[in-house]
């Protein structure tokens, strides 16, 4: 049964169906909407010609095609959130496509060479995805509303896949977004505590029965405070590491202030694997330079400010996809645009 990665079609098949639905309701779009995506376009494509002239790198189609891709990816995001987001349906498609999703486990439970990543020695699951992680941030939404409504069976299923992914990000992607679910009711522990005191009880229990020596994932977290060196330029992780990578050549080709465009560093690098974008932040860091910092400080504010009105269900996939975007590239904007969508929806829109 060979593998594969529903992930690479979905990025095509979203953008081309986002735009030819803009196209049908293009008479529903805002004058001012309309304006703003136009002005985006021009800026950010003004930028990387700039860029690329400044910085003395030939200027070719592809790193002109990789901006403009990047950048109506995005605005299709807006424009899905400006016309049609509904709530209630949202919750439902996103719940039965998650559970569709995972239907090939059933075969990698069975054998683990299906639907999986071989990764030094264990097939890690990844589904219809094209690494692991990328299951992290739907894993972790699930696992909090199963912990939230005890509905055991399903969290010890889920707990078992994210166990089988073993991935660092789909990790810490599940403490970040516990805590932030949490932080604000922490009496809503207290009266989980039954739940919380059978699920401690049950993974004593499992872990003193299952061979966690083939666990590579947590090894990978505490590699980075062993061997990271900042002053020696190391990290004890390749995704930090590809990002001191690239800001030594920025450094080296003073770009830090400018950047190289949107969306066009895989294209300059020819896809070097140790220079490879890892997340958002080293996507934006990459593309805008110090201006990058205004951009991602833009985004945790208008998070703050819209989190306490959406419901649990939309915070849970907020926190989990924005996490997830800021440390993980799986899948790139495919799943970094589910995040950025709740930021998108409060605009103009008192009604929700």
């Amino acid at each position: 049964m060979p593998n594969y990665s529903l992930g690479q079609d979905l990025v095509i098949l979203e953008a081309v169906g986002l735009t030819l639905l803009a196209l049908v309701y293009n008479r529903y779009i805002k004058d001012y909407d309309k304006f703003i995506g136009v002005l985006v376009i021009v800026v950010l494509l003004a930028h990387t010609i700039i860029s690329a002239i400044y910085l003395e790198y030939t200027l070719t189609v592809q790193i002109v095609v990789k901006t403009l891709r990047f950048t109506l990816y995005i605005l299709s995001t807006y424009v899905f959130a400006q016309l049609f987001y509904e709530r209630e349906l949202f919750k439902r498609v996103f719940t039965l496509f998650f559970y569709i999703s995972l239907f090939p486990f059933v075969f990698y439970y069975f054998n683990d060479r299906f639907f999986s990543v071989e990764e030094y020695y264990t097939n890690r699951f990844c589904g219809l995805w094209s690494e692991p992680s990328a299951l992290g941030p739907f894993l972790t939404v699930f696992l909090i509303r199963s912990f939230l409504y005890r509905r055991i069976f399903i969290l010890m299923l889920l707990m078992l896949v994210w166990f089988k992914t073993d991935s660092g990000s789909a990790y810490v992607i599940l403490f970040v977004t516990a805590l932030g679910a949490f932080g604000k009711h922490s009496f809503v522990l207290i009266k989980k505590l039954p739940i919380v005191l059978l699920m401690c009880f049950v993974g004593v229990f499992l872990f003193r029965n299952l061979d966690i020596s083939r666990v590579s994932a947590f090894k990978k977290i505490t590699d980075v405070f062993v061997y990271t060196d900042l002053s020696k330029g190391v990290a004890g992780q390749s995704r930090i590491q590809t990002l001191l990578n690239s800001i030594n050549i920025m450094v080296r080709e003073k770009a830090l202030f400018i950047g190289y465009g949107t969306n066009t560093w895989e294209t300059i690098t020819n896809r070097r694997q140790d220079l490879r974008i890892f997340n958002l932040v080293h996507m934006l860091f990459i593309s805008y330079g110090f201006w990058s910092f205004g951009m991602i400080g833009l985004i945790i504010s208008r998070a703050r400010k819209v989190l306490p009105l959406l419901s649990e269900f939309e915070s849970l996939l907020c926190l989990s996809f924005l996490t997830s975007a800021f440390i993980n590239s799986a899948q790139g904007a495919l799943l970094w645009k589910v995040g950025l969508l709740f930021l998108f929806i409060r605009y103009n829109r008192e009604d929700l």
